[in-house]
């Protein structure tokens, strides 16, 4: 799963978490064999990171771009 996660670097997409109900849109920034950093900005403007361990996510969905 993570070479395939890593063809995803830049990209912008919906993860859904084991422990989440909620989807999120992210742009994925980085990853290694355990670790996903993932980037969001809110609605106020300011980034939000976030590091999520690779077998935490339940699925991941491209978003095509605009």
């Amino acid at each position: 799963m993570s070479r395939l996660i890593t063809n995803l670097v830049g990209q912008k997409v919906v993860v859904q978490l084991e422990d989440d109900l909620g989807n999120s849109k992210w742009t994925i920034i980085d990853t290694d064999e355990e670790w996903l950093h993932l980037s969001q900005t809110n609605r106020k403007g300011s980034e939000i990171n976030k590091y999520v361990h690779v077998d935490d996510v339940k699925s991941i969905q491209t978003i095509a771009p605009k």
